[in-house]
């Protein structure tokens, strides 16, 4: 059986990439896509679900990365999962899972505002400096959910539930 690990993702842009190095000075541009999930529950009535996805970008890609995905923008990118795995500060186990592009493409303009339309796709303000050498580190999502209600906890389980009975695995 030969495995497979393809990934395809479309999405806004939530956090724009950031350009760093790994510790071999490979050029590595990490940001976030914002994916919708849509589906029917029970009573038939649509709904939408928000995935935040973390993707990086190795070597030339990343550069253009930088400079083109910017907030607000839609893109397409191509890839495989990853998941990194490392022993936390009080020692239990955390693990993060992201995208490993490949390349990617945009597909609209963020917002007015936020970027320009120029030759070969947008660009933001100059990318920030380059590195000469960072330690490539991926830690804990950046975003963070505050406290859920019990209401709101057995909301999200019905829609998990309906989800599972729609489309069963």
């Amino acid at each position: 059986m030969t495995d497979i690990n393809t990934v395809t993702l479309s999405g806004e842009v939530s956090r724009a990439a950031q350009l760093a190095a790994t510790s071999g000075g490979f050029p590595l541009a990490k940001f976030s896509l914002k994916v919708r999930r849509s589906f029917r529950g029970r009573d038939g009535a649509s709904r939408e679900r928000w995935s935040y996805i973390d993707c990086a970008i190795v070597g030339d890609q990343a550069d253009r990365a930088a400079r083109q995905i910017v907030q607000g923008a839609e893109v397409v990118v191509a890839g495989q999962i990853v998941q990194d795995s490392w022993k936390g500060a009080d020692g239990s186990w955390q693990h993060a899972t992201r995208v490993e592009a490949r390349d990617f493409a945009l597909l609209a303009a963020p917002p007015a505002g936020q970027a320009q339309a120029a030759q070969g796709g947008f660009t933001a303000a100059p990318p920030p400096p380059r590195p000469q050498q960072m330690q490539m580190q991926y830690g804990p999502p950046i975003r963070t959910m505050g406290p859920q209600t019990q209401a709101q906890a057995q909301r999200d389980e019905a829609d998990v539930q309906d989800m599972l009975a729609d489309n069963p695995f």
